[in-house]
Parts: C-alpha cells; sequence; structure tokens
C-alpha cells in the first residue's frame, strides 16, 4: 500500500491470498471485514508514527497465520470479532485503548497470553471465549466489570489485577476455575479480592509490591490546580493518578478547579474516590 493512502474500503481484501500487509502512517481506520478471512496473511505491520483509532468489526476475522501483531499506541478502540479465529499466540492491548466490543479474541486456539491496557474499564461478553491454551490474563488498573464469559476459567494459571477494587463479576470466567490457578493482586487490597464474589473462588491469592503515593498539592495561585497536580505527581515519581491513595490539596483552589480535577481529566482519575481528599486552609473559594 501507498505511503499517502489514508482509507482502505471495507471488506477490501477479504478472502484473499495476502501473505503480509504494510498499513500505512495515515490510515485511522481498519474497517469491517477489511483483511477478514485472509487465512494466509501471517505479517501485519503498522508503520511508524501511525494515527490509527479503531479497528472496526471483523476486521483481522479468521487470520489462522497471524501469530503475532503489535498494535500502535494511537488506538482507541477495536470492534467485535475484530480478531476471533485468528492465530495469535499473545496480544498486548496499548493503554490508549479506552474501548472494546464484544467477542474480540473469540476463538483463538492458540493464544496463551492477553495484556490489556490501564484504560480499559469493561470488558465485554465472551471476549476471549474458546480460548481454551490461554494461561496468563493482565488485566489494567481501571477495569471494573467483566461480563459474561469473557474468559475461559480451567487452563488459566495466572491472572495479574492492577485494579484497587475488584471488578465487578458476570459470570466473567466459564467452566471450572483451574485448581493451580494464581490470582495476582496489589498487596494492600487483598483482602478486597478475598472477599468478592467469583474472587473469592480463585483458590490462591497472592499479593504484589503496591505502587501507591500520598500526595500533598499546594496551590500558590487560583485556578492552577492542574499545574500543582501535574509537579507533585513527577516530584514523587507518580505516573498515574489511579496510583494515587490519599490526596491533600493546600492552597488557593476554587470550585473551577475541583471541576477540571473530576471532570475534565476523564478516564485518567476515575479510580480515585476525590471524597477522601483532605482540603487544608480553607482552600475552596466561590
Amino acid at each position: 500500500l501507498v505511503e499517502s493512502l489514508k482509507a482502505i474500503g471495507s471488506h477490501a481484501f477479504e478472502g484473499s491470498a495476502l501473505s503480509s500487509i504494510t498499513i500505512p502512517a495515515a490510515i485511522t481506520k481498519i474497517e469491517p471485514s477489511t483483511f477478514g478471512g485472509c487465512s494466509a496473511l501471517s505479517s501485519v505491520t503498522f508503520e511508524d508514527a501511525s494515527a490509527l483509532k479503531r479497528i472496526e468489526e471483523y476486521a483481522f476475522y479468521g487470520l489462522s497465520s497471524l501469530k503475532s501483531i503489535s498494535l500502535p499506541t494511537s488506538l482507541e478502540f477495536v470492534g467485535s470479532h475484530a480478531f476471533a479465529y485468528s492465530g495469535l499466540t499473545s496480544i498486548i492491548i496499548p493503554d490508549s485503548v479506552t474501548a472494546m466490543s464484544d467477542r474480540v479474541l473469540q476463538a483463538c486456539g492458540a493464544l496463551t497470553s492477553i495484556t490489556l491496557g490501564d484504560m480499559i474499564t469493561d470488558i465485554q461478553e465472551a471476549w476471549a471465549e474458546g480460548c481454551d491454551k490461554l494461561e496468563e490474563v493482565t488485566l489494567g488498573k481501571r477495569v471494573n466489570v467483566i461480563r459474561w464469559q469473557a474468559f475461559p476459567a480451567g487452563s488459566i494459571k495466572h491472572i495479574y489485577c492492577h485494579a484497587k477494587n475488584p471488578p465487578t463479576w458476570e459470570n466473567a470466567f466459564y467452566g471450572d476455575i483451574n485448581a493451580n490457578a494464581v490470582l495476582h493482586v496489589y498487596s494492600k487490597y487483598l483482602d478486597r479480592y478475598e472477599n468478592a464474589d467469583g474472587w473469592k473462588n480463585f483458590p490462591t491469592i497472592v499479593g504484589m509490591a503496591t505502587h501507591s503515593f500520598d500526595l500533598t498539592v499546594r496551590v500558590t495561585t487560583e485556578g492552577s490546580f492542574s499545574d500543582a497536580l501535574a509537579t507533585a505527581m513527577t516530584a514523587a515519581g507518580c505516573k498515574d493518578v489511579v496510583d494515587i491513595d490519599n490526596l491533600k490539596i493546600i492552597g488557593k483552589v476554587n470550585n473551577d478547579d475541583l471541576d477540571y480535577f473530576r471532570n475534565n481529566l476523564g478516564a485518567w482519575t476515575e479510580a480515585l474516590d476525590l471524597s477522601a481528599s483532605t482540603i487544608e486552609n480553607n482552600a475552596i473559594n466561590d
């Protein structure tokens, strides 16, 4: 494909004998079924500085020869059945992805490892159903619900869950949990998982080192809260606000500042309970 290409139509290569493809950097969306059924396609490469935002439904469906793929960090959405029935053995969903549809990896029979990025909050139904060789799953910091039969239970040996609070369990794992399965969670929140529906059924739950911070944000100029927060995080070595356990705000903070914190940072702040924060020195001013 030529580097200047900006769009590829849906079903464009469906069922073809294509064996390799390089996606130009200017492409922003892989349309539905673009490469569906290309059973000989074994190499998919995204050019550096890719602008890709979306992979639509069935885009890479049935690529039985595709063993691996490196998704660009520009990607934001993955559609239904996007990689279903492919030959993938492992996959990393980058932190840039904020939403995915159902059955994205359904029936990937060779798949052994899945890593989900920190911006994913909802894992849809049957997401990796039929991946019966799946042994290791890593869940990001913001996942809060895992839906119907998203993962097979019998083959999984290790789950690494980085969420502080146990995600809601909606019959998330189908079949009986592997007797040797180990659930890894942050040590500080171990008791939450040991008492949570579904999660407490894992035969072994062990603690991981906790990456958490107690931050004091000093605001010297009214309206500069966001800059002060970024400065405090950098000084503490805190890269993500979900790693903040306790937040103390000191200085000239008004309601607009706090509204910015609550609303404008979007998913970046979902896991921080602002109600548990401390605001000193009569900081809030109308």
